[in-house]
């Protein structure tokens, strides 16, 4: 019997870098689904179940650190990496989950401080889908 793909949100304004995740992440099997901003995908999330959301945290009109919320309130099950590259109003370290932004705290799953390699995504992927 065939195993369902792992359903993946790839969230990411730059086309080519999303793109190129979504290439990848497909090549190793996951369905992914493409978002170029937060609005895009808190409609995308509200069509189908996502077991995880990979987001951007700079992005135009709903960042990543919205996004994140949304979906952690409105789909608890939905596991989460936010990606950044930093930035003065972020405090945040590679490989943990506390986020601060503009002074507010979530907890994900996962930060992962851009730019880290397609091998490290995709290790850190397979590990919170374990």
């Amino acid at each position: 019997m065939p195993s369902i793909p792992t359903k993946i949100l790839l969230v990411e304004d730059e086309e080519g870098l999303r793109e190129m995740f979504s290439s990848i992440l497909i090549d190793e099997g996951y369905h992914v689904v493409e978002a170029k901003d937060g609005i895009e995908a808190l409609e995308k999330l509200n069509d189908h179940t996502y077991q995880l959301l990979v987001t951007d945290l700079f992005m135009p009109k709903l960042n990543g650190f919205e996004l994140s919320i949304k979906c952690q309130n409105k789909f608890p099950s939905t596991k989460i990496i936010l990606l950044s590259g930093g930035g003065e109003k972020l405090e945040a370290q590679h490989k943990e989950s506390t986020v601060i932004y503009n002074n507010e705290e979530i907890t994900i799953d996962m930060f992962l401080k851009k730019p880290c390699s397609l091998g490290e995504l995709l290790s850190n992927i397979e590990e919170l889908l374990r």
